[in-house]
């Protein structure tokens, strides 16, 4: 069954083999190929598949056995674990509320990392160890 046509086709398809839903450009599994834009998502021969794509550089795709997601920019906010690839060259935080803010917060315990080369440990306000711009800095109430 087929709605629409070219990019603004809707399909489901059972033809003995192949099992599955599509949407835009994608009209079978032959267009499951990560820059085809659209969306399939079904069966191919015994094998459960799914993909959206955008373009060649923002899709996700499930091939039987693995994920595969590419994105020009990506943003993950779990409350506790933050990944964010369009902050300072990319950051992870880790911790309560996301962890310490910067590369120099202090106000929430838990990690920070980023990609121009700063990171943040933070047990609470008087006790962590990070480098930033100043360069290295560690307080601690006891260092052994």
């Amino acid at each position: 069954m087929t709605l629409g046509s070219g990019a603004r086709t809707i399909s489901a398809s059972a033809d003995g083999t192949d099992t599955f839903i599509s949407m835009g450009a994608k009209g079978t599994f032959t267009q499951f190929d990560q820059s085809t834009q659209g969306v399939i998502m079904g069966i191919d021969d015994d094998v459960s598949k799914f993909e959206v794509v955008g373009n060649a550089t923002n899709y996700i795709s499930f091939n039987g056995t693995g994920l595969d997601i590419k994105s020009t920019t990506f943003d993950l906010d779990a409350t506790t674990l933050i990944m964010d690839s369009a902050t300072n060259s990319g950051v992870i935080k880790l911790g309560a509320s996301g962890g310490p803010g910067s590369a120099t917060g202090t106000t929430n315990g838990g990690a920070y990392i980023d990609g121009t080369g700063k990171f943040n440990f933070v047990g609470d306000a008087n006790n962590f160890i990070r480098f930033n711009s100043s360069g290295l800095e560690i307080n601690t109430a006891k260092l052994m």
